[in-house]
């Protein structure tokens, strides 16, 4: 009788280690996919909308193929410096 309740002890704790491991991996799952929603949420609310805004600001008139004016350069533009 001890070996079958030492047994069934053994594989209680299988369990309840499985049962930790899987839960680990859920935990982890919903790390990812949370950080998969806050990426996906700024590159449609912060990033997109920028780069549209960029592209509407440089059709505007007087923004020909000189460039932007000294001092009002994007990230992209580097300054030019004033004479």
């Amino acid at each position: 009788m001890v070996i079958v309740y030492d047994n069934l002890c053994v594989r209680h704790a299988r369990a309840t280690e499985r049962r930790g491991l899987v839960s680990e991996v859920w935990q982890f799952l919903a790390i990812l996919l949370g950080f998969l929603v806050v990426a996906v949420l700024w590159l449609f609310i912060v990033y997109l909308p920028g780069r549209t805004l960029e592209r509407w600001e440089d059709q505007r008139p007087g923004r020909g193929k000189a460039g932007p004016s000294a001092g009002s350069g994007g990230p992209d533009v580097p300054l030019k410096p004033k004479p």
